[in-house]
């Protein structure tokens, strides 16, 4: 039996910290159950656990986060914080992966050089209307709806998805008091595969170079895929997106003209 732990961290009242650590076993063989837990000291206090996962070390190396957060044209949490006034954001992973949940997205994100996980729920559609939601050149998995949840709630989250200059429905906030509701909208495509699990709902078209995969897992005594075609982007389709225009001569529209 092999066991090991990481060290005690304090956690303020009201608020989440991430907890995590490598762990690299030394045995031959299979391994025929793993358990993990938490647990606290020193307190009767409840904890809530947000996320949770005990994961073989992928070939990808480490994963990329964008849990809780708010990414929109006046508003990005990352990097240096620079802001693209059509929310157009280029996520460049080197060979990791992205985890994508519990977030507000007004934008368009352009993910390079690694898979996109996209699961539990997300409010998610381009600041421009007509603009993709999700540009990538591998594989993306959509996982939303895998623990049942319908809407994007700030209580539970700890966020506010509202800021002062990222509005809902015109209003903006500073609690943590709103619900939003599941929302995946715009184009999705990626150069590679496209996988969806658990119970996927999205607005929009979904394309890839490679194959659609329905992995539908039931959750709840329920298992659905579920896509609502939007002619939008039929009808006025994002740049790259459209075919180029053919001009052809019609019978009757030209004449010589002698002086």
């Amino acid at each position: 039996v092999l066991s090991w732990s990481t060290p005690w961290s304090a956690v303020e009242a009201g608020k989440f910290k991430t907890l995590e650590g490598l762990f690299v076993p030394t045995w031959s063989g299979v391994a025929t159950s793993v358990t993990w837990r938490v647990e606290t000291k020193d307190t009767t206090d409840d904890i809530r656990i947000d996320t949770a996962a005990l994961v073989e070390q992928t070939p990808y190396g480490f994963v990329r986060t964008m849990h809780r957060e708010v990414l929109s044209p006046n508003h990005n949490p990352f990097g240096a914080g620079t802001t693209n006034p059509e929310g157009i954001y280029i996520i460049d992973l080197e060979g990791e992966y992205l985890s994508l949940q519990r977030t507000r997205i007004s934008g368009t994100l352009v993910v390079l050089n690694g898979p996109v996980y996209v699961w539990a729920v997300v409010h998610w559609a381009p600041a421009v209307s007509n603009y993709p939601a999700l540009l990538s050149d591998s594989e993306v998995n959509f996982w939303l709806g895998n623990d049942g949840s319908t809407e994007l709630d700030e209580a539970t989250a700890n966020a506010n998805y509202n800021p002062p200059g990222t509005p809902y429905a015109g209003w903006s906030d500073a609690d943590r008091l709103d619900t939003y509701p599941a929302l995946m909208r715009g184009i999705v495509y990626s150069t590679a595969d496209v996988k969806l699990r658990y119970r996927p709902v999205l607005e929009g078209v979904v394309l890839a170079d490679n194959d659609i995969i329905s992995e539908a897992t039931d959750v709840g005594s329920m298992s659905f895929f579920d896509v609502t075609y939007s002619s939008r982007y039929y009808r006025d389709a994002p740049p790259g997106f459209a075919a180029t225009p053919v001009v052809t001569l019609s019978h009757g529209s030209i004449r010589r003209v002698v002086d």
